[in-house]
């Protein structure tokens, strides 16, 4: 309904009010099994791909226009392209993380930093923890190299699950809308002591995901303590010594 010639002019439009409008954000409509609107198509890899190759050139002219990217695209439509994110410079001072605008390049980033310091810590200190991470479909290859190289640098045995969103179907892949049950559903693939999720998937102010199940109710279900992390509070997880499978709290 709004791509093509119609991006472009929102776009520009936009742009024309820059620097009182200091920066857009593109991102894909995810559409839910529940959607019944003929108009709304999938977003599917050659689509994104297309959207890139429109919006690239933009950005090019505006770069040289206002001196910034300004019209920034959601690291989804990348990842569905089968492109790489852009590099750090892309992004500026990332004025649309919040909408998942640069989060793949800026959490690579830190994750690297972190590796940096790990090197600098006894490998003993996280050697022998074994566990899962769950997150979305879309960003589980990402996280499971990263992890990967984790891995090997530290002893640990990781393992990265790639999570199928039941609860609202569609193409609904990121982290952040997954549910309980949804989690629930792939505990065969779920290995070692404890499990990792990422603080996105519940509500801010109570520990409960979307679906209304609880984070006690899915650890009592698992078996196991499951722990809602960010990479900061991931990687004090991982400099604790002490580190204990019945502690579910960091």
């Amino acid at each position: 309904i709004n791509d093509g010639e119609i991006l472009q002019r929102t776009i520009n439009d936009l742009a024309a009010d820059y620097p009182r409008i200091t920066s857009v954000a593109i991102v894909p409509l995810a559409l839910t099994r529940y959607n019944t609107d003929e108009r709304l198509t999938p977003v599917t890899p050659e689509f994104c791909r297309q959207v890139i190759r429109e919006v690239t050139q933009l950005q090019k002219a505006l770069r040289s226009r206002l001196g910034t990217t300004f019209a920034f695209l959601g690291d989804e439509i990348y990842l569905r392209a089968g492109h790489d994110v852009p590099g750090r410079n892309h992004y500026g001072a990332y004025p649309q993380i919040e909408d998942g605008i640069g989060m793949v390049r800026s959490f690579e980033s830190d994750f690297a930093k972190h590796l940096k310091r790990l090197e600098r810590q006894p490998r003993s200190s996280a050697l022998g923890l074994r566990g899962s991470i769950l997150t979305g479909t879309m960003f589980s290859p990402i996280l499971e190299e990263l992890i990967g190289r984790l891995n090997a640098q530290t002893g640990t045995a990781i393992g990265v699950v790639g999570v199928e969103n039941n609860y609202f179907g569609g193409d609904v892949s990121v982290a952040g809308l997954l549910t309980g049950g949804d989690l629930l559903a792939a505990c065969e693939r779920i290995i070692g002591d404890f499990a990792l999720i990422p603080k996105t998937m519940l509500k801010s102010d109570e520990e409960i995901f979307l679906d209304g199940m609880s984070l006690a109710e899915l650890q009592d279900k698992l078996g196991m303590p499951v722990q809602p992390v960010d990479l900061d509070s991931f990687a004090a997880f991982l400099f604790t010594p002490e580190f204990s499978p019945a502690i579910s709290v960091i």
